[in-house]
């Protein structure tokens, strides 16, 4: 989560805005989704998500080097940023019911939602940013994270994930893949 730092909306570096939210919303929702599918059980994407605060906190109260020459921008507070990061994370663990491509989505917008729509008011006077750019955050990293996680879901469908699904035919044949249908 810090590679897609420059698009951060708020950051010194920021790329493209409040779109540039969807970007890491995207990272985000593919990171917990792969959490889900590679940790067996329920909590798969929390406890990723707990250790990325984990490593994360080691930033929590730093300043940056005076001979660094970037952009002044605020940041969220340290609290907010937790938030953001645990509640999709159990939302995921909780609702894996639904279809991946919903699960991204309102992760996404759990994300940007927390993140973008409370941090304004902890910011100073000159940083703050008005709502429509809140809600642009939350509509791209909405529509983000349903994207990457259908297409994720589509591109990693590997035969095992046939194994699951009962398919048949009129002939009869009943939970076999489709290439060894005849």
């Amino acid at each position: 989560m810090i590679l897609p730092g420059p698009l951060e909306p708020t950051g010194g570096w920021a790329l493209f805005g409040f779109w540039g939210a969807g970007g890491v919303a995207a990272i985000f929702a593919l990171t917990l989704l792969t959490a889900q599918r590679w940790i067996p059980g329920i909590g798969g994407a929390t406890l990723t998500a707990m250790s990325f605060i984990v490593l994360y906190s080691i930033a929590f109260g730093t300043e940056r080097a005076p001979d660094v020459i970037m952009q002044p921008h605020d940041h969220a507070p340290s609290f907010l940023l937790v938030f953001a990061f645990i509640i999709p994370a159990v939302y995921m663990d909780l609702m894996r019911q639904h279809p991946a491509w919903v699960r991204g989505a309102v992760a996404g917008a759990l994300w940007a939602g927390i993140l973008y729509g409370f941090s304004s008011s902890f910011f100073e006077q000159q940083f703050q940013y008005p709502l429509q750019s809140t809600i642009i955050a939350v509509i791209s990293s909405a529509v983000a994270g349903g994207i990457v996680s259908r297409f994720t879901i589509q591109c990693s469908s590997s035969p095992n994930h046939y194994d699951s699904i009962h398919l048949s035919d009129a002939s009869g044949d009943q939970g076999r893949p489709p290439w060894q249908m005849p």
